[in-house]
């Protein structure tokens, strides 16, 4: 992608009190007629960051997310920049937000967060990007790895990294949060595990029967027949709903996958335990994610 693609975005869209914002663009304006992506890129976000409100700023910082590959942010920031062109009736600005958000839709890594347990206090942070625990199951991410930590006061911090490649589409399990364990031995900790294990492979239970009782529904209500065993028939509505209970029933299917590890987990530590165990300062936590589970440790060694 040429810098040249938004030459047209050059009118930074200012207000009268930002005189560094805007000189910090111009700076970045000159930089990148003279091909010095990487310092104009810097300069567009130091310019961003004092005035977010600009439109060919947004735009410019916005392109910069998608020549470094971070799709996902880009994604979400053309869609800002062509919400706020259009409400201040910037026509080629939107058209060319527009243009950028539609060409890169396809691709962007999305993530679905469930959790076991979500309390009023609970804070989720995907990447560097605060969300809303009631809006997490469609986030945009970049591709790669991607950090999700899930946290409330007086409980330990659940932990998780996701790798999503270009249009792929994942999801997680956040066990309940539980509080710090100090030196109950092994047994207990098996215990703690099972039971959030348990609470996440409800949730996937829960989400799967939902998906299939969506599916259904196009079938009795008439957006849906079956032509044979195997192949339905539907019309335009019928099938984006099925497609949507299809992509449901997997993420209840992955859900419910990482609750039945970690109950065996649990299990195979509260069976295996010794009876007893020298005392040590140690807390222990629950450390759980698709694919794998384990325990976190506080304390000296």
């Amino acid at each position: 992608m040429r810098w040249s693609a938004i030459v047209v975005l050059g009118a930074l869209a200012r207000v009268a009190h930002a005189d560094s914002a805007e000189d910090l663009f111009n700076e970045g304006d000159a930089l990148r007629k003279e091909g010095k992506t990487t310092e104009a890129c810097a300069k567009f976000r130091a310019s961003f960051a004092i005035n977010p409100d600009a439109v060919g700023t947004m735009l410019n910082v916005a392109l910069c997310y998608e020549q470094e590959g971070k799709i996902g942010s880009a994604h979400k920031l053309f869609a800002k920049a062509e919400a706020s062109a259009k409400e201040h009736e910037l026509e080629s600005h939107r058209a060319a937000a527009q243009e950028h958000k539609d060409k890169l839709a396809g691709d962007v890594p999305r993530l679905t967060v469930a959790f076991a347990e979500q309390s009023p206090d609970l804070k989720l942070v995907v990447g560097e990007d605060v969300v809303d625990p009631n809006s997490a199951s469609d986030i945009e991410v970049d591709p790669g790895d991607t950090k999700v930590v899930a946290s409330a006061p007086g409980r330990v911090p659940y932990v998780a990294h996701v790798v999503l490649a270009k249009g792929e589409h994942k999801a997680i399990a956040i066990p309940k949060l539980g509080y710090p364990v100090e030196d109950t031995g092994r047994a207990t900790l098996g215990k703690v595990v099972a039971i959030s294990g348990g609470g996440v492979l409800l949730v996937g239970i829960g989400v799967g029967f939902l998906a299939h009782r969506k599916y259904d529904t196009q079938f009795s209500n008439g957006n849906c027949t079956m032509k044979d065993a195997d192949h339905p028939m539907c019309n335009q509505t019928g099938y984006a709903e099925t497609q949507n209970a299809k992509t449901l029933g997997w993420v209840g299917t992955g859900v419910g996958t990482a609750g039945l590890v970690a109950v065996g987990v649990g299990v195979a530590l509260w069976l295996t335990a010794p009876h007893r165990e020298a005392a040590r300062s140690v807390s222990f936590a629950p450390s759980l994610a698709p694919g794998e589970a384990g325990v976190v440790a506080f304390g000296r060694f």
